[in-house]
């Protein structure tokens, strides 16, 4: 008897974790604050990549003290530019994985899948303490193991992915995308001012003069110096955001997917009742 109190228990936690499951604000709470994560930072990045493509597009030229000389900032910003490209296509990925969970989770909200949970549950119990055939109570249990699992699963992803974010991404996320929005900032300023000069038919360095600065051809370099310096930088970033979206919206949810699979498959196969041997 004590032993069928035990498995009663174990089914009563899995049916808890199960209502739990069910909190649709909080759950869609988690889904919107993902998928605005996800579009904000895809949309910065292919903000960045069109205005780098319009730096590329022109040419500085430069005639300090009657010398010519030419330079091209854009072929500095190619790196980033390969970058940013590969980075909007993950971007783009793990919208649509998100995409794809958030219609799971309204599928299995639809389909009323904790109401089978609730009717398992208590037929499970009742077989459980009021029948003494194995071979149905065994049934009966796994049914209700594998639709309570089936219930827990995208739940449980939205959960993992919050709970990671916010005690391990997200310094590192508002860092990483306070610098890419930064970084679009001062190359879209960079581009009007190129573009202002282009429309004037004057040179960079006149345009720094007109503003009451004094510039060299030598400072010139030393500014396109700098861009190179802060591209390091915006690529690191880069690399930093595409690797904590790789892992919030792919791999945890493949993991999870993975480890509920597991879990089903176990219990289909795992005989319950002659491991326990309940009286």
């Amino acid at each position: 008897m004590q032993r069928k109190f035990f498995l009663t228990a174990l089914l009563g936690l899995v049916f808890l974790v199960a209502l739990l499951s069910t909190q649709k604000e909080e759950i869609s709470s988690y889904y919107h604050k993902s998928s605005e994560r996800a579009l904000y930072v895809f949309a910065t990045a292919r903000a960045l990549n069109g205005i780098i493509s319009v730096i590329q597009e022109t040419e500085i030229s430069l005639t300090p003290a009657g010398v010519g000389v030419s330079s091209s900032p854009g072929e500095l910003l190619d790196p980033l530019n390969d970058m940013i490209e590969r980075f909007s296509w993950l971007m783009l990925s793990a919208s649509i994985a998100l995409k794809i969970q958030g219609y799971l989770l309204e599928f299995f909200g639809a389909i009323g899948l904790i109401y089978a949970v609730s009717a398992l549950f208590v037929v499970a119990i009742v077989i459980l303490f009021f029948t003494k055939i194995p071979s149905l109570q065994n049934i009966v249990i796994k049914a209700f193991l594998i639709v309570a699992i089936l219930q827990i699963l995208m739940p449980a992803t939205f959960w993992m992915n919050n709970t990671l974010h916010h005690y391990l991404f997200l310094e590192k996320y508002e860092n990483a995308s306070s610098t890419i929005s930064g970084a679009k900032n001062e190359l879209e300023e960079y581009s009007n001012l190129k573009e202002e000069a282009v429309e004037k038919n004057a040179g960079v360095l006149e345009w720094f003069k007109n503003q009451g600065k004094k510039y060299s051809s030598f400072s010139i370099q030393k500014e396109l110096e700098k861009i190179e310096e802060r591209m390091e930088s915006w690529i690191e970033n880069l690399l930093e955001l595409a690797t904590q979206f790789l892992i919030n919206t792919i791999l945890l949810p493949l993991f999870v997917l993975w480890i509920g699979y597991r879990l089903i498959v176990y219990c289909y196969r795992v005989e319950i009742l002659p491991k326990i041997q309940i009286q």
